[in-house]
């Protein structure tokens, strides 16, 4: 309910605003353990903006390199080590390795929780091939937009 009513609440750059405004919020009430939970919350708030950036930057870098549908399949399925046909958190950063992609283990984990997956914990083919390959993506993201994360 609350991603629907609070957009923004679904990317990294979002929250992090979001913890980022409540931090200066508790560093109003000046005393010492405010000051410490409010400068905490920015530096954390600061933090998620910051890695969603990155994030965003390293995407858009690894979308110019184009993979034919095919070699998708035979990357997804190489790193597909249960042979479930889905890949977990750790199996999708081996894949964006392959794919010549050097992600940060955030950076890794905000992306595989960004797409949208029938199963919470494994990531199909479809899903991928989804997410790799989305107008939106590709257009909208850009160095000076959070819009990927």
């Amino acid at each position: 309910l609350i991603f629907k009513d609070a957009l923004f609440l679904k990317f990294l750059w979002g929250r992090g605003c979001l913890y980022f405004f409540v931090g200066t919020l508790q560093l109003y009430r000046m005393d010492l353990w405010n000051f410490i939970a409010g400068g905490y919350m920015c530096a954390i708030g600061a933090l998620m903006m910051l890695v969603g950036y990155r994030t965003a930057y390293k995407l858009k870098n690894m979308r110019k390199s184009l993979y034919s549908t095919h070699e998708l399949q035979a990357k997804f399925a190489q790193n597909d080590l249960d042979g479930d046909g889905g890949l977990n958190v750790q199996q999708f950063r081996m894949l964006t390795l392959s794919l010549g992609l050097d992600m940060t283990r955030r950076e890794t984990e905000a992306a595989f929780n960004h797409m949208k997956k029938t199963s919470s914990e494994k990531l199909s083919y479809d899903e991928f091939h989804a997410w790799w390959t989305s107008a939106e993506m590709v257009d909208n993201v850009d160095e000076n937009a959070f819009s990927f994360v």
